[in-house]
């Protein structure tokens, strides 16, 4: 059924938004903001052009060879970048009209990103000096040489973060000539439902709430579209203007609520559940447990059906994804012929024609956007989000910076599968994913648990990015069950806007669009006839970041010289001699290196040229040794080998002093011997390590489990055990000692042998209190160990017991932060298991 313009149009009045509700602030004229930022830029361009100067003394001729010339000429790129970023357009400069943000406020962070940038670039005008030729500047240059080096380093990776976040800064502002921006009055009731428009609104109002008197029965509503197409902002929208109208009227609801259907086991009960505690009286009594436990759904439809029996009411939910859903809730909603309304939004277009068994449905099926009301509404979307003021000292910034995280997605394939780990270490080598003043690898970890909530979770809350299981079983444990991906609509649109913005360009793009003549950022993920005459003609020394995949060929790696990041995952031409180049090119400012699902067979010795190397990626390529020339990344921060032959690591694996995250064997289990990597018990002395996985200990004395204990900072881990071990006294003692040890672990996870018995860990006594996942696979336990009760702050569990007792149960209830619990059974349990929280 679809709703008919032929209805008696019943007035309804707008929700008010933010900026209505709030006062006017008197922002400056467009042309003003403009000259205000130029302004601001003039500091810039006096230290581009004295960068300039001295990069002249040099003399003619560049040595690519020669660090303290690249780094100058890395910086005055840098600075040209930004200049340029903030004088793309001539027009009059104005703030998105969605930002509602002060213009003042906005101006004091320009200078800010810019006082930082010019800050470092005072030091690297110092430390690039040319130097003078006599014996005396030659000999204080050879005793300095080493610590001048290692400052310029720093700073140029301190003036790339500042250059990073005045780029970022730069997508505040817009045309002042934009649609997006300076809107009229009038236009402001469309505005609030960017995605369709206000005749969309009234005309599936008109359905909802007809005047007409002879049909006041149930009418259900179904809105149907992919992911990412605007259905719930729409069902929103709707839901905000029917609350808003006066009681009495024909358009008013005794009771209007708004609930979204978990993702989860038992998805249906906690929805009806949600809804319960929305219309229930406070003084309502509670539940009752035996009745609950008799048949849960049928009590808490017969709650709700009560609750709303004598009431019109309009009750929305959202994103429906269960075929057999409303069949099990349907009765919660009474017919009770006094106009109450259902409205729900479902991804499954064979959901929605189900409910067309119903007498009164109307199924309306969504469009995707076009992109400018798309990029609207994520602007909108962004700006409506809470931000919590920790780490995060500007909302300017971070709005910015998640709307430039949108953008990177361009930079994937799509369908591309990825971890969450793996992209934001790729935000923050880009400079687009730290919350601090600089790329502070060394608390990467905290970075990356506040980039999580603060970041990547909205741009999940709003269905850019969704979650595809591996398998049909739903495990909940995110690191072993799947992948994140892209969606459709709004991966369309980021490269294409990423383009039209001149942030990224893929294959397809930098032939279409009038492009820039030295792109920032390339993906060429499609072998496009004429991508290699292109990239021929182009400058490519100012790219810094490139992804190259699938059976593209001919591209000239030499000239991407001044790369911060390389993703090679997945090229099907990247050969050892392909890599060998990259090697041998001078990448001096190369952060960030994966050669990960590749035929790469061997690394070459001449990788230590990749002198800022900080990120190096080798999973699931033929590599079975790594070279000695590996352990001289003085800086890296990250080796991920999983999934490779290689069987042992060295001793010298402690010149990798700044090692942070050491990943070994397989993603997830390790069911054969054959992926075991043993390390050597050198790896105490690693101090900065705070992630091992999944290290093999099966074959390994107990001395190493001893070794392991030293590391002070370590964080997670994951380590296999066998049968034998459990029994042996030095090696249960010395993993308990270990545990101990490691006051910072956040997450354990020990793969055991099939039918081990885990008991001795019931011994454990001062835990890690900060321990926030604890997984024990195939081993089993006597009882829930009596010390998780101290772990306040474990939100994932899963381990197996032998039998059960109130006890057990009580421990696992009184975990306040609990998200997932997996309690596997090793007997026949005779009744449900009801854990109270």
């Amino acid at each position: 059924m679809e709703p008919s313009d032929e209805e008696e149009d019943t007035e309804i009045v707008p929700a008010a938004s933010e900026q209505q509700q709030g006062a006017e602030t008197i922002t400056p004229a467009a042309s003003d903001l403009a000259a205000r930022v130029e302004k601001r830029l003039k500091v810039v361009e006096d230290c581009l052009e004295r960068a300039s100067q001295q990069l002249v003394a040099y003399g003619p001729r560049r040595d690519m060879g020669d660090f303290k010339q690249r780094c100058l000429a890395f910086m005055q790129m840098e600075l040209s970048s930004v200049v340029a970023s903030f004088k793309l357009s001539p027009q009059p400069l104005q703030l998105r009209d969605e930002l509602d943000f002060d213009v003042e406020d906005w101006l004091d962070v320009v200078y800010s990103v810019l006082s930082s940038l010019t800050s470092s670039f005072a030091r690297i005008i110092d430390l690039t000096a040319p130097p003078r030729h006599t014996l005396l500047r030659i000999a204080a240059m050879r005793c300095c040489r080493r610590d001048s080096t290692s400052s310029l380093w720093y700073s140029i990776e301190s003036m790339y973060f500042g250059a990073s976040q005045s780029l970022i800064a730069s997508y505040n502002p817009v045309p002042a000539t934009s649609t997006h921006v300076g809107l009229p009055p009038q236009a402001s009731e469309a505005d609030l439902i960017p995605l369709a428009g206000s005749d969309l609104v009234k005309k599936l109002l008109r359905w909802l709430v007809s005047r007409e008197e002879t049909n006041r029965g149930l009418r259900v509503m179904c809105i149907v579209g992919p992911a990412g197409v605007g259905k719930t902002a729409l069902a929103m929208e709707i839901h905000n203007r029917l609350k808003c109208q006066t009681s009495g009227t024909p358009c008013s609801f005794q009771c209007s609520l708004m609930a979204r259907a978990p993702r989860t086991t038992y998805s249906d009960e906690l929805l009806l559940q949600d809804i319960l505690s929305k219309i229930s009286n406070p003084a309502t009594p509670p539940l009752s447990a035996d009745e609950s436990k008799a048949n849960i759904m049928e009590f808490l439809v017969r709650c709700v059906s009560e609750r709303l029996q004598d009431k019109r009411y309009f009750i929305c939910i959202d994103d429906i994804c269960e075929p057999s859903g409303w069949d099990k809730i349907k009765g919660a909603f009474p017919d009770n012929n006094l106009g109450s309304r259902v409205l729900i939004t479902t991804r499954d277009q064979s959901i929605a024609w189900s409910y067309c068994s119903l007498s009164d449905v109307l199924v309306h099926k969504m469009e995707p956007l076009n992109h400018e009301v798309t990029e609207r509404l994520l602007w909108k979307q962004f700006a409506e989000m809470q931000w919590v003021q920790f780490y995060i000292d500007d909302r300017f910034i971070a709005l910015s910076k998640l709307w430039v995280q949108f953008l990177y997605m361009s930079m994937f394939p799509y369908g591309y599968m990825f971890d969450k780990d793996r992209l934001i270490l790729k935000w923050f080598c880009e400079g687009i994913g730290s919350f601090g003043y600089g790329l502070d690898w060394l608390n990467f970890n905290q970075e990356e648990k506040l980039a999580e909530p603060y970041h990547f979770s909205r741009l999940v809350d709003i269905n850019v990015i969704t979650w595809v299981a591996a398998n049909r079983k739903g495990n909940p444990d995110e690191a072993e069950a799947g992948h994140w991906h892209v969606n459709y609509f709004y991966h369309q649109f980021a490269v294409l806007k990423s383009a039209e913005m001149g942030f990224a360009f893929t294959s397809a793009t930098l032939e279409l669009a009038a492009a820039p003549n030295s792109p920032r950022r390339l993906a060429l993920h499609h072998p496009e006839p004429h991508l290699a005459s292109v990239l021929k003609a182009l400058d490519l020394s100012l790219t810094r970041s490139l992804a190259v995949s699938g059976a593209v060929s001919e591209i000239p790696i030499y000239k991407f010289v001044n790369l911060v990041v390389l993703d090679l995952e997945g090229w099907e031409n990247l050969t050892d001699e392909v890599l060998l180049q990259v090697c041998m090119s001078n990448m001096f400012f190369l952060h960030y290196l994966s050669i990960r699902n590749t035929r790469v067979s061997k690394l070459p010795h001449e990788i230590k040229k990749l002198c800022s190397l900080h990120v190096l990626d080798v999973s699931y390529t033929q590599i079975s040794e790594l070279p000695v020339d590996v352990y001289e990344l003085a800086h890296l921060f990250k080796l991920d080998i999983r999934g490779t032959r290689i069987r042992k690591l060295p001793k010298q694996i402690v010149g990798l002093r700044s090692l942070c995250v050491l990943l070994l064997g397989v993603e997830g289990t390790i069911n054969s011997t054959k992926t075991a990597t043993r390390v050597p018990h050198d790896i105490q002395h690693l101090w900065h390590l705070n992630t091992l996985a999944t290290v093999d200990l099966r074959e390994e004395p107990a001395s190493l489990i001893t070794a392991l204990g030293n590391l002070d900072s370590l964080r997670v881990l994951a380590i296999t055990w066998s049968f034998h071990q459990c029994t042996d006294k030095a090696y249960t003692d010395a993993l308990i000692s270990s545990i101990r040890k490691w006051e910072y672990l956040e997450s354990l996870t020990i793969h055991c042998g099939l039918g081990c018995s885990m008991e001795f860990l019931g011994s454990l006594c001062d835990p890690p209190k900060g321990l926030e996942k604890f997984k024990v696979t195939a081993g089993r336990f006597a009882n829930v160990p009596g010390w998780i009760d101290e772990c306040s702050e474990l939100s994932f569990v899963e381990i197996t017991i032998c039998k059960q007792d109130t006890v057990d149960l009580k421990i696992l209830g009184g975990l306040p932060k609990l998200q997932c619990l997996i309690l596997g059974l090793d007997f026949i349990s005779t009744e449900a298991l009801v854990i109270e929280c």
